[in-house]
């Protein structure tokens, strides 16, 4: 809560700097904080879900099942990633070839319906 205060304050000041043009900084801000958004209520979803579905005596063991298959996939992503850009993972272009991956990934997405 300390840090969250402190970083809001250095935002506060930053903004109130009559020479600095912010649009770069706010866009920033904007971006980051709906990708936030979105990743908290994909979370919460996700354990709504699951303790609504889970057999109630088995309620602890399918949360810490799904908390370690989300690390699991992350670290396969990751892992993925690097196998995908040995040389290049650091690099601005591979960088930038990672995130577009990425959101072509994302958009193609569709929720389909089971038969």
């Amino acid at each position: 809560m300390v840090l969250f205060a402190v970083t809001l304050t250095a935002l506060l000041r930053f903004l109130m700097e009559p020479a600095v043009t912010h649009w770069p900084l706010l866009l920033v801000v904007a971006v980051a904080g709906a990708g936030l958004v979105v990743q908290g209520l994909i979370g919460l979803a996700n354990q709504n879900a699951l303790y609504r579905q889970a057999d109630p005596d088995r309620l602890g063991s399918s949360a810490g099942l799904l908390r370690t298959f989300m690390y699991l996939g992350a670290m396969l992503a990751a892992a993925a990633n690097a196998a995908a850009f040995p040389d290049r993972a650091a690099h601005e272009h591979g960088y930038h070839v990672t995130l577009a991956t990425d959101a072509m990934t994302d958009l193609d997405a569709r929720p389909t319906r089971a038969p």
